[in-house]
């Protein structure tokens, strides 16, 4: 049955309906709205962080929550390549085997270094590349050293990183290097230095470096680290510095670089050494005044120190 147009009850109820309507679009408009403010919002924010990125080098404490491309050190955000953390020199194809391990250091003893340097020399590869038998002959022939200088200097590598940084990677044992490098009188650190050492900042491969390099030469001083350093080269790249994985040496055993870059001389000989190195451990940079191939170039303002980067 029909009601008339103007009964109120009907009136009433298309009012209702019509109120409701008009609450659904305020709805629907404040949502927009809030949408909008949100995108904008959003546009802002990633265009300061693309700002920050085209800067190169922005401090992390500047940026908010903008933290793309920040390398592992929570220090910097460094283009969108450049911070991103190198992988462990030792990835788990390279590394040997727990059980070996266990049994080249109760086999050996402390000439563990010395004996897996030589079966590696010998080109036995692999992560036990060496049964017991065969571990207790080859340690009673070096009973009394042995070996060339590549030999000695992968045993003093080994030694650096550790049995347990060459079964679990360096970067699993990356606070036991923090430590004896800051407990090695053998190596001199400035005071910031020390700081960025100890927080963390620096990369494995340098200590390592630090420790193989102090083995080898008796010593080092390193004047350089990340504190007090650039950020940028000379040229305007990045500094490696900057980001943890460059050191300056500014001494070798006490003997100042400067001065005595003369061919066959304390920084030939550290240089020499620093090439010695594994190749997952070598370097991309070795600066001095000397070219001596491999990654080692010249330049002449590295009178007074060895730069090593990585």
């Amino acid at each position: 049955m029909r009601r008339p147009k103007r009964c109120p009850r009907l009136r009433r109820q298309r009012g209702g309906r019509s109120e409701k309507r008009i609450r659904d679009r305020k709805r629907s408009a404040e949502k927009r709205r809030r949408g909008s403010v949100e995108k904008r919002r959003r546009a802002k924010k990633r265009k300061r962080c693309d700002r920050a990125v085209s800067r190169q080098l922005v401090p992390l404490d500047q940026l908010g929550k903008c933290r793309r491309a920040v390398d592992d050190q929570g220090q910097y955000l460094v283009g969108r390549l450049a911070s991103r953390p190198l992988p462990d020199p030792l990835p788990p194809g390279s590394r040997l085997d727990a059980g070996f391990a266990r049994l080249l250091q109760r086999t050996t003893g402390r000439q563990w270094p010395l004996v897996l340097a030589t079966l590696r020399a010998e080109g036995k590869t692999g992560s036990a590349p060496a049964t017991a038998k065969e571990l207790k002959k080859l340690a009673k022939r070096l009973r009394g050293g042995g070996g060339d200088e590549r030999v000695q200097a992968l045993a003093d590598y080994h030694r650096a990183a550790g049995i347990a940084g060459l079964t679990r990677g360096l970067a699993a044992v990356k606070d036991d290097l923090i430590d004896r490098v800051l407990r090695n009188p053998k190596i001199s650190i400035y005071g910031g230095g020390r700081s960025d050492v100890s927080a963390g900042h620096v990369d494995v491969r340098v200590l390592v470096t630090m420790l193989y390099l102090a083995e080898r030469q008796g010593g080092i001083t390193v004047t350089s680290l990340i504190t007090g350093h650039g950020v940028f080269t000379k040229s305007g790249g990045i500094s490696l510095h900057s980001l943890g994985r460059a050191m300056d040496i500014g001494a070798v055993a006490g003997t100042s670089i400067l001065g005595n870059q003369q061919p066959g001389g304390v920084t030939e000989s550290a240089l020499r050494d620093v090439l010695l190195m594994p190749e997952e451990l070598r370097p991309s940079e070795l600066i001095s005044l000397f070219a001596i191939g491999g990654p080692s170039f010249a330049m002449a303002d590295h009178a007074d120190h060895i730069h090593v980067g990585f």
